[in-house]
């Protein structure tokens, strides 16, 4: 099942997206017609590669359970400062959740 965005969808949702925060994790999210949830990770470039992956694999990990429960016609896009390697699993998943939460997406 294909759940990322393409690089067209990526800039349209972070362009036009309405916005969530909890701690230092940001929500973008559109809706749309197509009837499908996709998502895409943001970590900054500067952040060495192998962190960037680690954070993007953790984000994954957690937001491919909502990819099964979501309502469809969703976009996301989730934007991770660089020391989020440093939280642990169960913090990152619960500032995630909060931030679900508080945008109205679980």
């Amino acid at each position: 099942m294909h759940y990322s965005l393409s690089r067209e969808e990526f800039s349209e949702v972070f362009e036009k997206g309405k916005r969530a925060s909890c701690g230092r994790i940001t929500l973008m999210y559109t809706r749309d017609n197509a009837g499908s949830f996709k998502f895409g990770v943001a970590v900054r470039k500067k952040t060495a590669p192998c962190v960037r992956n680690k954070i993007k694999r953790r984000l994954r990990s957690i937001l491919l359970p909502v990819f099964k429960t979501a309502g469809l016609g969703l976009r996301l896009v989730v934007s991770a400062p660089p020391d989020s390697d440093e939280a642990d699993f169960a913090g990152l998943k619960e500032t995630v959740e909060k931030a679900l939460k508080s945008a109205g997406l679980t």
